[in-house]
């Protein structure tokens, strides 16, 4: 059992508290994960991590950035009336050439990846 203890203690611990948060108590994701991290945290004697919060939240600025511009520019896309035009478009132009079709298609799903760099 020496190999078990800390580590796989924490990990069943965080592990734990994440399906209760995500599942039992119906949380979003993120929240869930949070929770485990500082549940983790508590369970290794260290207090509430707020330098490894701030560190890892700045980590992943650029990528928050452009996922969220990609978001903003297909809602204000959806908004406009575009996405529809656009979409309608698309299927009475290519509706007899599945594969044309298809390609379409996709073009319109990707546009906001292809335009941010995001590859989400």
């Amino acid at each position: 059992m020496e190999w078990f203890w800390p580590e796989g203690f924490y990990t069943i611990v965080m592990v734990g508290s994440f399906v209760l948060g995500a599942f039992a108590l119906k949380l979003p994701i993120a929240i869930a994960l949070s929770g485990a991290a500082v549940v983790g945290a508590l369970a290794g004697g260290e207090w509430f991590p707020l330098r490894h919060f701030v560190e890892g939240m700045f980590g992943y600025l650029d990528t928050i950035l452009i996922i969220a511009s990609a978001m903003i520019f297909m809602k204000s896309v959806q908004k406009t009336g575009l996405l529809e035009s656009l979409a309608a478009w698309v299927i009475r132009r290519f509706r007899r050439k599945p594969l044309l079709l298809s390609v379409g298609l996709i073009f319109i799903i990707m546009a906001p990846g292809m335009i941010t760099g995001s590859s989400t």
